[in-house]
């Protein structure tokens, strides 16, 4: 994969029970639609991405699906090209004026590069 630009914020804790995850979550989506919506006032049209994640533990050795509790997470939204570090400065600045969250402050827009990689999908509960 090439690198791309995108809304980030890291985290700790099981996603289902983790309250910093709901916080990202709930920060990240807001400023994604709001590039969105401010760049169609300029008639750029783009698309907010799907929410991905990237999962890991901090204990060298295997991933332990059960411990979740332990599980550190970027929780992250890719942002097409023309979005830019002014744009979400901008939305970011409404955002927090319009519903404070404390993760707002902790999203950070940057390139990430993942190289060679495996896409899993899930579908269900």
């Amino acid at each position: 994969m090439p690198e791309l630009n995108f809304l980030m914020v890291d985290g700790r804790g099981a996603p289902n029970t983790s309250d910093d995850f709901q916080d990202a979550i709930g920060a990240l989506y807001p400023l994604a639609y709001g590039a969105e919506f401010a760049l169609k006032k300029s008639d750029v049209v783009i698309r907010v991405m799907p929410l991905e994640a990237l999962w890991w533990t901090s204990r060298s050795g295997a991933f332990v699906p059960e411990e979740r509790e332990k599980w550190r997470w970027t929780a992250m939204i890719m942002q097409p090209g023309p979005v830019t570090l002014e744009v979400i400065e901008k939305v970011r600045a409404d955002a927090i004026r319009k519903k404070p969250n404390a993760a707002l402050a902790k999203v950070e827009f940057k390139a990430f590069r993942e190289g060679t990689c495996a896409q899993v999908m899930h579908l269900g509960p």
